[in-house]
């Protein structure tokens, strides 16, 4: 019997393979690109090069206010501008490299190249479907904000919940497999996230289409709130952190490394969510963050997201019972 499933699912893809390549040849032949013109499309499709001076320096700026804010906040001994000068964690090496990735579109085109562009077709297709714009019925630019930024920490908190669950968990294990926090934690993703980030993204821009500055404003607000919390800042806020605003000790003890603390404290800015769906925790032990048999931060920054990738495919083939039989394929020997 599983070696008859093994059959159909190999069949199975094959056959999307083959429609897939053959309506890509078919798309490239009515477009008449080239290759490096057809390099220079994805490109521009991803942001990948596209990026400015202003942008780069808008991002510096954040990373300064952060870096700036931790250091009087816990001192030379344990900031990240100090570990960035002495520079000796592996797990930093992974953390600075993601950032620097995600800075110049790199991040963004690795997920247009590896998907072969399925999810963007997808979301367009899903932007142009869902003909509902719930921003007409606000008039107020503020109450239209508000809504905005609660429904949008709404979905931040769907989508973080979601990548703790099987299969996503193993491309969200790269993120948690940081065994130290410094600022640039923060950014440390694997590319494949994106998959269901930008399908939950596109709902929310169909819904409500606003204002850029209003966009930007909300998502420079929340960058600066997701750098703290992944730094040596351990701040619980009171009771601003216990009944308003996720602290970032509250988000450390979501990475812990202790099995009781997992799958606790998903939010992303507001606490509320987790208090209404019962998975708010605090504790005043002290915290190692990380993940059991940490696999990652030893072969380099490409060695792991092709290992979080590899272990995401297996566990994906998994739910069709074919996974441990393929698992071999893929480790290396």
């Amino acid at each position: 019997m599983k070696k008859l499933r093994i059959f159909v699912f190999t069949i199975l893809i094959l056959i999307l393979g083959f429609f897939l390549v053959k309506n890509l040849f078919l798309k490239l032949q009515e477009s008449q690109l080239t290759i490096s013109e057809l390099f220079w499309k994805a490109a521009n499709i991803s942001g990948f090069l596209n990026f400015t001076l202003m942008s780069i320096a808008s991002s510096v700026l954040l990373v300064l206010a952060a870096i700036i804010i931790e250091l009087f906040s816990v001192g030379w001994e344990r900031c990240t501008l100090r570990r960035l000068m002495q520079f000796r964690s592996k797990s930093l090496y992974n953390d600075v490299i993601s950032w620097l990735l995600i800075q110049v579109g790199l991040f963004d085109f690795l997920f247009l190249i590896f998907t072969f562009g399925f999810f963007h077709y997808l979301s367009s297709i899903l932007f142009h479907s869902l003909d509902i714009r719930i921003d007409h019925y606000f008039t107020n630019t503020f109450i239209l904000a508000s809504v905005v930024f609660v429904l949008g920490d709404l979905k931040n908190y769907v989508f973080h919940r979601i990548m703790h669950l099987y299969p996503f968990w193993e491309l969200h294990a790269f993120h948690h497999s940081a065994t130290e926090f410094n600022i640039f934690t923060a950014t440390r993703t694997h590319f494949l996230q994106k998959m269901i980030a930008i399908l939950l993204d596109t709902i929310m821009y169909a819904l409500f289409q606003v204002p850029v500055t209003i966009f930007i404003g909300l998502t420079l607000f929340d960058q600066v709130l997701q750098f703290l919390h992944h730094s040596e800042v351990n701040w619980n806020l009171g009771w601003i952190g216990k009944w308003l605003i996720l602290s970032p000790k509250a988000h450390r003890i979501h990475h812990s490394i202790d099995p009781k603390h997992h799958h606790k404290n998903f939010g992303s800015f507001l606490i509320f969510w987790d208090k209404l769906f019962g998975t708010y925790h605090y504790t005043d032990e002290r915290i190692e963050i990380g993940i059991m048999e940490n696999p990652y931060n030893k072969n380099g920054y490409m060695y792991d997201i092709l290992l979080g990738a590899k272990n995401f495919i297996v566990g994906s083939l998994n739910l069709f019972g074919v996974g441990d039989s393929l698992k071999g394929w893929f480790v290396k020997r």
